[in-house]
């Protein structure tokens, strides 16, 4: 880090100030991304101060989240859309795939070590679940979850240093357990939950990539004892990558004007 972002910062500083702070420790790091551990300190701010105003800058899409750390936005097109734009682009890619299955459907997205459901569409006879819209459940006990945590390792490290929380008698506590079903879940493409979060409730969840980086998830889910992924599995990954390339695609457009603006160097 360089100097000027070790600077304390005073009582009567403005939220300005202190984003600004937190935008040269960015900037004067020779790493990409950093945690809200770092920045406290190097910013002499307090963690709760800090965390609070990452919070603001990734709602206004000036630093991303992946996981438990923080990077500056880019101009480029690997840049992730707000979670508003991420529900608004994949929405209709989830009605696909409700309508494929008939089944109850989710999108979500990674938020440390939980998953939270953007949206969700009901199915006619599926078992009644409490999952909906803004929702927030443990990672590590949804099928959504896992193949988040699956793409990525900086939340797969924190949670090994977490207590596994008990969502129904089947969650899986054991670490290695969990370890050895992210790394299934990275090289199959799919993850399952089978009565983790509830008992009676199975199902199978896909990623949604930009440019590559998985930035969201949609799964199927149905009663356990007469769920089969087979029946599934087909659609959701074919709708999951047509999100792909629909959310790459628009979100490289939507960049392009910005890219074109940035001075010529020299």
């Amino acid at each position: 880090m360089n100097k000027t972002a070790t600077k304390t910062v005073d009582s009567d500083s403005t939220s300005v100030d202190k984003a600004m702070l937190l935008l040269a420790a960015f900037r004067s790091s020779d790493r990409r991304d950093l945690g809200v551990s770092e920045l406290a300190r190097h910013t002499g701010m307090s963690k709760s101060t800090t965390h609070r105003l990452l919070a603001v800058l990734v709602r206004n899409g000036v630093v991303r989240k992946n996981g438990s750390r923080y990077a500056l936005l880019d101009d480029g097109a690997t840049s992730q859309p707000s979670t508003t734009r991420l529900s608004d682009e994949l929405t209709p890619f989830l009605a696909d795939l409700f309508l494929a299955t008939r089944s109850t459907v989710h999108l979500a997205v990674l938020d440390a070590t939980d998953v939270v459901f953007l949206n969700k569409i009901y199915g006619h006879r599926d078992l009644r679940m409490p999952s909906h819209t803004g929702f927030r459940a443990p990672a590590h006990c949804t099928g959504v979850g896992k193949i988040l945590l699956a793409h990525q390792p900086d939340a797969r490290d924190a949670l090994q240093s977490m207590r596994l929380q008990a969502m129904s008698p089947y969650t899986i506590l054991d670490h290695r357990e969990i370890e050895g079903q992210l790394d299934l879940a990275a090289e199959r493409g799919i993850a399952r939950s089978n009565q983790e979060t509830m008992l009676g409730l199975s199902c199978v969840a896909a990623p949604v990539r930009l440019n590559g980086e998985v930035v969201a998830a949609m799964s199927v889910s149905g009663v356990a004892q007469r769920f089969d992924v087979a029946l599934v599995e087909t659609a959701l990954r074919q709708i999951c990558a047509a999100a792909s390339r629909q959310l790459t695609a628009t979100w490289t457009r939507a960049r392009r004007p910005v890219l074109e603006m940035q001075p010529a160097d020299g």
